[in-house]
């Protein structure tokens, strides 16, 4: 006799799942051995190890330019972690941001998208997927940018290291140094031209006021 047991895992388990299953003889029956009467089977719980980067190569931005990120999504551990959130706030005062998508080793993703990012990923063990993010800084934008992106293992799938979950790149902004005064051509026999007559107007100030 064979049994097909269907066991539906709710998305919140965690943890092995170890199921034990008893046969037991009917009364007056005597069963020689009993050593042989459980069978337990257990499934350690899927374990992905997901890696999340983020650049844009430089450590200072200008006000009213694009600034363009590329984030790169991994999967290190030994089980797929499909349905996986990709997500990037935009910082506050950016409103405008396109993004494109490429996947590798049998990950899938949404090719292009504009706004923020906040995207659904299927990522394969040893799979990855790289964002193109373009994000246009207004010219009245002013401080550091700061832009964090994070990558969030699905349901009943376990991160074995959340610490590299979240990734953030920071630049300053660029200040643009004041405008150098022009220095005249032959500025220094101007200047001495200039002290002279300057000497000789005081001279003849002062004497007009004795006369």
């Amino acid at each position: 006799m064979t049994y097909t047991v269907v066991m539906s895992v709710p998305a919140t388990f965690t943890g092995e799942l170890v199921n034990t299953a008893k046969v037991t003889s009917p009364a007056g029956v005597l069963d020689p051995d009993t050593a042989n009467n459980t069978a337990t089977d257990t499934d350690a719980q899927a374990s992905a190890d997901l890696t999340i980067s983020k650049t844009d190569g430089i450590t200072r931005y200008t006000p009213g330019t694009d600034v363009t990120y590329t984030i790169t999504v991994a999967n290190r551990g030994q089980d797929a972690a499909n349905g996986a959130t990709v997500s990037d706030p935009l910082p506050a005062g950016i409103t405008k941001a396109t993004w494109t998508c490429a996947a590798t080793g049998g990950a899938t993703c949404a090719v292009s998208g504009t706004g923020a990012l906040n995207e659904k990923v299927d990522l394969p063990a040893g799979a990855s997927v790289t964002y193109t993010v373009v994000m246009s800084v207004p010219a009245t934008f002013t401080g550091d940018l700061v832009n964090t992106a994070k990558v969030t293992s699905p349901a009943g799938v376990l991160d074995s290291d959340t610490a590299n979950n979240t990734a953030t790149d920071t630049d300053k902004q660029n200040v643009e140094a004041p405008t150098a005064m022009p220095v005249p051509v032959g500025g220094g026999w101007i200047l001495l031209m200039l002290s002279g007559l300057m000497s000789l107007v005081t001279m003849g100030v002062r004497a007009r006021r004795r006369g």
